[in-house]
Formats: structure tokens, C-alpha cells, sequence
């Protein structure tokens, strides 16, 4: 209905409709346009005198009503300022079957579109006079253009995890090991995308145990800055803004592992702690003509005093820099091949020699390849593999050597004859080299389509899949730089796959398989190992190795076929269990090494928060059963606590307390027991932070954990 014809009825029925003289501005009178502008005013106000002067009431009504359009909200705003007192603003027609009634003389009036489009919004005015009668009225008119296509654009995160920076992706996991870093703080930016859209404000909450936290951060490079963390379990950050009608979401879940204060020792380890080597990146580590050498990209390790380029060498007690240098850039893969250390990244130069991604090391000089190495801009080697045939090199790179050789992202190398060529239908690069039954298996990122090789092949001559349907199966159309499989090995006369991905397919066993980032496959079927869907938590595995009876998996994951893990888990073949591993980033390459001091071999691993050296806790617990008899409190403690003994049969000859690296922070012995059954333990001095107390009695011993709290 036209809106003068619904005034009309709407004045007619309350009884005060009364018309007198022409309408100043009818139907047909020309319309005033808004876009992001106010209307033009063409005079100034007059002093009005009610009913008095049909044009000062038109002038009036003009000045008084502006549009404003707010496109990055979808909203129009009728500002209506200064009208006089005896006119009035009816209602309001939007132009998309919404009104507004009134009356209105004074303020903002604001509606929201839900689509774009070309709108007429319609105004009628009336003026009264001191008896309440309609004496002039008026219909403006506006034309609103509304652009309301806003789209949520990316969030940049970045968290600061106790001063090291890493890139996280909205629905990524941060796993945090026991202890709880001294600080998480995320820093990033959000904008929206559209024509003049803003962004507001931004919402940040943080659930998890116990734990329910909100605050508001401005849009533009934003920091919001994650409290301590007291309770293990998982938590989930969850950030909102809008861009115009849109609500743009992003949530990132972090996992606080519990602190493990039980380990067992086993062949491969002894001592009493984690020591961690501070290093940016660990890729790859070898052990090389007695001494441990580890690269991947650092220009420091161990100490500060020692500089290094993205390589250095270890011999259980120190630290040294490689004889005739490191390389420029990073290195992915270290592999022994005739006696010979090869190396295999993004570097240019290797000492103070060219040396196309690859170079070879003799323990006190490095060699380019001969015949040339990796050609091409925006290439690099990830994966070396020795075997009687040559040097197998795989990466992303489609010309090797001098004269150049077009291959597809695999080649074999010897210092004979130089490149040759294996195959031409590897499409995407190659991460993982392994034998298996004697043959050359690659794994990578490439014939990921159905039916192709599905990023695992095996070599007969030429590159063949694993299955008839292809092994390692990645979803995404546009795969992220790290999917694919990273690592190979062989346990128990199985090929072991893994890396980033969510599923393998298999010809033979019911309702097609699935395992998640760690398969095994016995040349006829793939499967999960433990007969499970592998990593329940994380992203992928990047490190296999085997010890004795043992499967040993590394990687950025927290929890494995339900098992709660840190990064680093064990598999005898028919279960998994976790390992101590206090790194809070991921695993890319483990190895065993003993050194001449050594006893039995240590464990190493290394990643993407640098190098750990594995042994066992000193606080091992041997006997749990006194577990419920004893309780400490309060919990947390500040300058002292108690140790209440629920039976008085208990007896405590020492307690312990230690921090969650074995470090012996406090000793106490006992020669009698209080009648009472409680002990008061006074901690001066002690900082804040988790803490294990060990209560030794006859042989046995109890561990539990305390949070300490200084005045300071």
C-alpha cells in the first residue's frame, strides 16, 4: 500500500485528519537520494510558527531528516535533529515491507537490511496546530544503494609459546606439556572482505577445566594473552567477530598433557632427566664417526657461545661446529652412504662451496655432488636413502645434474655415473625414502586422485601402488604444505607409514579401513596398528623409529588409540604407551646414540622446539597402593603444607620434593611420626611452580603432585 494512502487512513481513523491548503512536497515531488552522504539542504532553518507557512514547514523537514547508509553493516540511519516541535515524523517505509511508527521529532533511527539492493525508503511529515489538528504534511522520499556483501577474511595467529613464535591455524591444536609455559599469548589480525566493510570488535573466550574466561581485543593487531594454566585437560580458545551480517569464527584447541610422574626404565635409557638442547629447528640427526650430528635450522645449540649454521655435532658431553662449516639454509635429511655424511635441504652453499641443496661431508670438508645437483629456483631435497645401487634422492625438484636430467621429484646418484632417472609419474614431492623386501618405497605428496599411488609408491622399474586402490588418502582438494606421508620404516616385517593424513584404504578388509596418520601394511593390506585408528589428537606423525622389540613414533600429537601422549609414543607390537617428553613441540627425527662414556645408549629426539636426551625420573614410582591413605594440603600450598596419614599404620621415613625435571628441590627425614598422623612441611624459598612430593616408607614410595605458590 502506498504509504500517503496509509497515513491518510491511519489519520482519518484516529480523528484528526484535517487537510488545509496543498501538500508542499505530493507524492510525485522530486525524492532526495542517500548513499554513504547526508542530503543536500538547500536553506536554513526558519523561525516556524505553527501553521503558518507551508514552505518554512517543507525547508524545515529537508534540514531537519538525514540519511546515512552504513554498508558494512547493512544498516540505514534516519537521523532526525532539530525538527520543530509542532511536526513530526509519522512512521518510517524502508522499502522492504518493514515500517517504524512513530511519532518522531528528535533522534536516530536505525534499521538492517539482510541483502543487497537498491531500496526507497519513504518518510511522511506532519505538522499540527495548537489544537492538534494536521495542518501541512510532506512525503520524503531517499534512494538507498546498500552494498551489504561483507565476507569473513583469515585470521593471522601467531603464538608466543615462553618467547619462541610459531604460526597457528585456526582449528589447529597447541599441545602444552606438564609443566605449564610461563607464557601463551596469541597475537594476530582479522580484517573483512567487501566493499567498506569494518570489523568490530573482537570476543575472546577460553573454556576448559575448571577455567571459563571472556574478554573483548580490538581487530587490528590484536593480543590476547592466555592466564596460567592449572589443570590438564583440553581447553578451547574460541575468537568471534563480525564483518557485517557475518560471524567470523576461529578456535584453537589446546592440550595440557598431565604431568607423568611414573616411568619405568628400559634398555635404551638411564640417568635421571630430560636435558633439552635449546635449537630452532631439528630436522635430522646421524650418528657419524663417533659423534651425533644433527641438523635442520639453527644458527645456535646447546649454548649460546657456539655458533653454528643449521648443523653441529655432539659427543655426549659438547657441543662443536662441523669442520669446513655449516650450510646457508636449512637442512631436511642427513644420510651415511659409502662412508660419506650426505646432506640434503634448501641450501645454496656448504662451507665455502656451491652446493645445489645437496653436498657431501668426509668428517672435515665438504664436496658438491659431482654431475651437478639440484636445479631450479624453489626446489629442495627432503629425503636421502643409501642403498647398493646409489644415493636415492627425493624432494621437490624437476631437474637434477650437469647436463640437466628432467625427473619427477626422485633420483638416484653415484659418484660413478652420476644422475639417473626413476620413473615419471611422481607429481608431487617426495618426503620419505625406506626399503621394503628389498625394494624402494617413496612416500610424499603426489598421485593424490582415486585410483592413482595415493602418496605412497614401491619401485619394480617403475613406480607401482601399494593396493588397489593406493594407500594414504588425503581429503582436501588444496592440501596443506605438510600433508602427505612423512616417514617410513619397517617393524615385525611391516612397512610403517607415517605423517598428515586422516585415512588409508584397504582392498580386503570390511567397510574400507581407516586409520589416522600412522598405517602399517603387511604387502597384501593396509591397517592400523593395535588395531586402532592411530593419533586420536594432533596432526601427524614425522618420525619412526625401531629399538629392539619396539616401535618408537614421534610427531605433533597428544593422544594415540587413546592413549595420552606427549609428541612421542612407544608400540611393542600390540599396544602404544607414552614416554616422559617434556618438549612442547612436535618430534621430526629420533635416533639412538652412545657415546664412548656411555653405558648403555640414550634416546634422542629432535623437533621443532629443539633436542631432548632421554633418560628416566629419578621420582619413578615403584608402588601406588598408599596412594588413597595419604593427602596433602592446601593444595596450592604458600610457605608450608601438610601431609595428613588417614592411617595411622602408615609410616613415613623421608619425603621428597622435586621439580617435573628430577631436579631434588628439598629433602626431609623422619624419625617419628606425630600422634596425630600429620606432618607440617615448611617450603621457604621454594618458586612457583608444579611440584612432585615422594613419600618413601619401608621400601615404597608414594608421588603427588603440588602446586606451589611464593609470596613474591
Amino acid at each position: 500500500m502506498n504509504p500517503v494512502y496509509l497515513l491518510a487512513i491511519l489519520l482519518t481513523f484516529s480523528g484528526i485528519f484535517y487537510h488545509r491548503g496543498e501538500n508542499v512536497y505530493p507524492d510525485d515531488s522530486p525524492s532526495w537520494t542517500a548513499s554513504n552522504e547526508y542530503p543536500v539542504n538547500t536553506g536554513e532553518w526558519y523561525a516556524d510558527t505553527c501553521c503558518l507557512n507551508s514552505q518554512m514547514f517543507g525547508q524545515n523537514v529537508r534540514n531537519s531528516l538525514k540519511l546515512e547508509v552504513v554498508d558494512s553493516m547493512c544498516e540505514v540511519k534516519l537521523i532526525v535533529d532539530q525538527l520543530p516541535g509542532c511536526d513530526s515524523v509519522y512512521f518510517i517505509d524502508w522499502g522492504d515491507g518493514e515500517l517504524d511508527y512513530g511519532p518522531y521529532s528528535n533522534g536516530i533511527i536505525t534499521h538492517t537490511y539482510t541483502e543487497t539492493g537498491n531500496y526507497k525508503i519513504q518518510v511522511p511529515v506532519v505538522e499540527f496546530d495548537p489544537n492538534g489538528d494536521p495542518c501541512f504534511d510532506t512525503l520524503m522520499k531517499y534512494q538507498a544503494e546498500m552494498d551489504c556483501t561483507c565476507e569473513c577474511g583469515n585470521y593471522a595467529l601467531t603464538v608466543n609459546l615462553n618467547g619462541i613464535k610459531s604460526s597457528v591455524e585456526c582449528g589447529g591444536l597447541i599441545a602444552l606439556a606438564c609443566p605449564t609455559p610461563d607464557s601463551l599469548d596469541f597475537t594476530g589480525f582479522f580484517n573483512c572482505i567487501g566493499n567498506a566493510c569494518s570489523d568490530s570488535e573482537i570476543l575472546w573466550t577460553l573454556t576448559g577445566p575448571e577455567l571459563e574466561l571472556e574478554d573483548f581485543v580490538s581487530p587490528d593487531n590484536f593480543k590476547i594473552k592466555i592466564p596460567y594454566l592449572l589443570n590438564p585437560g583440553l581447553y578451547e580458545l574460541n575468537i568471534k567477530s563480525k564483518c557485517g551480517q557475518q560471524l567470523c569464527e576461529c578456535s584453537v584447541t589446546i592440550y595440557l598433557s598431565p604431568c607423568l610422574i611414573a616411568e619405568v626404565c628400559n634398555d635404551y635409557c638411564q640417568g635421571s632427566t630430560w636435558s633439552h638442547f635449546n635449537a630452532t629447528l631439528i630436522q635430522d640427526m646421524e650418528f657419524y664417526n663417533g659423534q651425533l650430528i644433527v641438523a635442520g635450522l639453527f644458527s645456535i645449540i646447546g649454548r649460546e657461545d657456539l655458533p653454528v649454521n643449521n648443523i653441529a655435532a655432539w659427543d655426549g658431553n659438547t657441543w662443536v661446529a662441523l669442520e669446513g662449516g655449516g650450510l646457508n639454509n636449512k637442512v631436511n635429511d642427513l644420510e651415511i652412504h659409502d662412508g660419506i655424511l650426505y646432506a640434503g635441504g634448501d641450501f645454496t652453499q656448504a662451507g665455502n662451496i656451491e652446493a645445489d641443496k645437496i653436498a657431501a661431508w668426509d668428517g672435515s670438508s665438504w664436496s658438491a655432488l659431482s654431475h651437478g645437483g639440484i636445479n631450479g629456483n624453489f626446489t629442495n631435497v627432503d629425503a636421502l636413502l643409501a642403498t647398493s645401487g646409489g644415493l636415492i634422492v627425493g624432494g621437490k625438484f624437476t631437474s637434477v645434474g650437469d647436463p640437466a636430467l628432467n625427473v619427477s621429484n626422485i633420483a638416484a646418484w653415484n659418484p660413478g655415473n652420476g644422475w639417473a632417472k626413476m620413473g615419471s609419474n611422481l607429481d608431487g614431492p617426495v618426503f620419505a625414502l625406506a626399503l621394503f623386501h628389498g625394494k624402494i618405497v617413496a612416500g610424499g605428496r603426489f598421485g593424490n586422485i582415486p585410483g592413482g599411488f595415493n602418496n605412497i609408491a614401491i619401485w619394480n622399474g617403475e613406480w607401482t601402488k601399494l593396493g588397489e586402490q593406493g594407500a594414504v588418502n588425503i581429503k582436501s582438494a588444496t592440501p596443506h604444505p605438510d600433508d602427505g606421508v612423512h616417514t617410513l620404516a619397517v617393524y615385525k616385517d611391516q612397512l610403517i607409514a607415517g605423517g598428515q593424513f586422516f585415512n588409508t584404504m584397504t582392498d580386503s578388509l570390511p567397510n574400507n579401513h581407516r586409520t589416522r596418520h600412522i598405517a602399517q601394511w603387511n604387502g597384501s593390506q593396509w591397517a592400523g596398528l593395535s588395531a586402532g585408528t592411530g593419533v586420536d589428537l594432533g596432526s601427524g606423525v614425522y618420525s619412526i623409529k625401531v629399538f629392539g622389540d619396539d616401535l618408537i613414533a614421534g610427531g605433533k600429537f597428544t593422544r594415540i588409540n587413546n592413549q595420552p601422549v606427549n609428541h612421542l609414543a612407544k608400540y611393542n607390537g600390540m599396544n602404544w604407551t607414552g614416554m616422559l617428553h617434556p618438549s612442547t613441540g612436535g618430534v621430526r627425527t629420533i635416533v639412538s646414540y652412545k657415546s664412548s662414556e656411555d653405558i648403555d645408549c640414550k634416546l634422542y629426539t629432535g623437533g621443532e622446539l629443539g633436542m631432548n636426551q632421554w633418560s628416566c625420573s629419578t621420582v619413578a614410582v615403584t608402588n601406588q597402593n598408599q596412594s588413597s591413605l595419604i593427602s596433602i594440603f592446601p593444595n596450592p600450598a604458600i610457605d608450608h603444607f601438610f601431609i595428613k596419614l588417614h592411617d595411622y599404620g602408615t609410616d613415613v621415613e623421608k619425603i621428597e620434593i622435586y621439580s617435573l625435571f628430577g631436579q631434588k628441590m628439598m629433602e626431609q627425614i623422619f624419625f617419628r611420626i606425630p600422634r596425630e598422623g600429620t606432618l607440617k612441611i615448611h617450603i621457604p624459598g621454594i618458586a612457583s611452580g608444579t611440584y612432585l612430593i615422594k613419600l618413601t616408607s619401608k621400601g615404597n614410595t608414594v608421588v603427588k603432585r603440588i602446586l606451589i605458590r611464593s609470596r613474591v
